[in-house]
């Protein structure tokens, strides 16, 4: 983990704990509130890197086609 990325998950684990405070420039309420939704809703966590997910070529168009209206939109 490079420095920056270290950096990061300090400050938002100090965010989301409460305890240390991390040295810096204040977060703002709404990115420590996104923080914190993906940390309850999503179980995501700064320092844990998970290994993608990968899928064959016949399941990704199966997938895209599946959403090409949302695709499309975007």
């Amino acid at each position: 983990m490079n420095d920056m990325v270290a950096n990061h998950v300090k400050q938002v684990h100090s965010v989301l704990h409460g305890g240390l405070k991390y040295p810096g420039p204040a977060i703002p309420d709404r990115i420590a509130r996104s923080w914190k939704r993906c940390q309850d809703e999503f179980g995501l966590d700064p320092a844990v890197s998970p290994d993608p997910h990968i899928v064959e070529r016949l399941e990704l168009v199966e997938r895209q086609e599946k959403l090409s209206g949302l695709l499309s939109v975007a």
